[in-house]
């Protein structure tokens, strides 16, 4: 998901990911007041957060005027390089992408992604024997297993790998990083590179031409498509990595912990896995995720001077430089768009869901992610008495979630 989270002193609660029905009811609250009153409200520290539906929306539209904030840590994980995650529009941006999708193909999504997460997803519940830890055991490795089958990490071992991605996430993407989580980060994608740098090397060297995804690059940068050096595949699989894994663990985690506090909405949820109907029960869990967001919003930077069009007779003027937030959040909540907003409605339109972003920066990995959700959370929904582990709650570090325990009949 392509989100970020905010500094809390911005902010009238923390947005680390937020569980605490009461601060997300004071958000919800806050936020209805800024959409009458204050629509792009300028904090102290000159940011300006958009919360209704409409600026939002233009603000992740104009991809012209808006420019990613993350391009200078996207240059250190990647030494100097870039992935297209974080580049404007270009020539260069559309090679990339356009490659990324011929080897990252929509038919994988049937073939290859869902039977492979819910083979691993039953069998890491099947030996549960009653209790799981669903962000440890489940959300967070499955989802490495996958991207080592899937791109083709021969050799990697899954929680390493979980483990750099979740570093490399919280490095590019949460403002005020910790020093030490700063140089642990650096040290973790010098690491990366240097896998990804000998495999892609060798499999090159060997002529390893497997139907992965690396494979697949290879087969093209071979028959001499333009910006496809090995560089260039080492840094787009690093965005990929990115991208795939933690917020991916942090999804379910979130919509897993809204479902055990929400009887009615879990019934809905369980009745969906029974009928192993994956496209319903991930309409769920976006709603679910729609009540408790993966984060506030999605920052952008002004390229130049610019007043957005919604907010015209507003007078509202974004300065260059300035930092902006389109608080989706807010936006999924707002009634000038979305219908009775505080109702759990999984047949809901999918162009309320902004979580993933629009236009040209909107999530890359979004199909992937959307089944990996559902094929994760499927079989422990499947159980019966499924419920919190005694006295359990959601537990994060920061912004992220680490544990959460849940109990079912054997």
């Amino acid at each position: 998901m392509n989100t970020t989270v905010l500094d809390p002193a911005d902010m009238p609660a923390s947005f680390s990911g937020p569980s605490n029905p009461y601060k997300l009811r004071r958000q919800h609250w806050w936020f209805a007041l800024l959409r009458t009153f204050s629509p792009a409200f300028t904090t102290r520290q000159g940011i300006v957060m958009v919360t209704r539906f409409q600026d939002v929306e233009e603000v992740l539209r104009r991809h012209d005027d808006f420019d990613v904030p993350y391009q200078r840590r996207v240059s250190v994980v990647t030494n100097n390089g870039q992935f297209f995650l974080g580049m404007r529009n270009s020539p260069r941006y559309e090679s990339d992408i356009a490659q990324m999708r011929l080897a990252m193909r929509r038919e994988d999504l049937d073939q290859r992604i869902r039977p492979f997460v819910l083979q691993n997803s039953h069998q890491v519940v099947n030996t549960a024997n009653g209790e799981l830890d669903a962000v440890a055991d489940l959300a967070r490795l499955v989802p490495a297993r996958l991207m080592i089958h899937y791109l083709g990490l021969l050799g990697m071992d899954a929680q390493q790998l979980s483990d750099w991605s979740h570093s490399l996430f919280h490095y590019l993407f949460v403002p005020g990083i910790s020093a030490d989580k700063e140089r642990q980060a650096i040290q973790d994608a010098t690491l990366l590179r240097a896998y990804l740098d000998s495999l892609i090397e060798q499999r090159l060297r060997q002529r390893q031409l497997n139907d992965d995804v690396i494979g697949r690059l290879l087969s093209l940068h071979l028959a001499g498509q333009p910006n496809l050096a090995p560089d260039a595949i080492r840094n787009n699989i690093m965005g990929i990595l990115v991208g795939a894994i933690t917020p991916t663990a942090k999804s379910v985690a979130l919509a897993l912990d809204f479902l055990l506090s929400h009887p009615e909405a879990l019934a809905l949820a369980q009745g969906a896995a029974m009928d192993e109907d994956l496209p319903r029960l991930n309409r769920i869990l976006r709603e679910a995720l729609r009540h408790n967001p993966f984060a506030p919003g999605i920052y952008r930077v002004a390229r130049h001077d610019l007043t957005l069009r919604s907010s015209a007779w507003r007078k509202k003027t974004i300065k260059a430089g300035q930092r902006v937030l389109a608080v989706t959040q807010s936006a999924m909540w707002d009634r000038r768009v979305v219908k009775s907003p505080a109702k759990f409605d999984p047949n809901r339109p999918n162009h309320i869901f902004l979580d993933y972003g629009l236009g040209l920066h909107a999530c890359f990995g979004q199909y992937i992610n959307d089944i990996q959700m559902a094929a994760l959370l499927l079989p422990v929904l499947q159980q019966s008495g499924l419920r919190r582990a005694a006295g359990e709650m959601l537990r994060s570090d920061e912004a992220f979630p680490v544990h959460l325990r849940v109990e079912f009949n054997v």
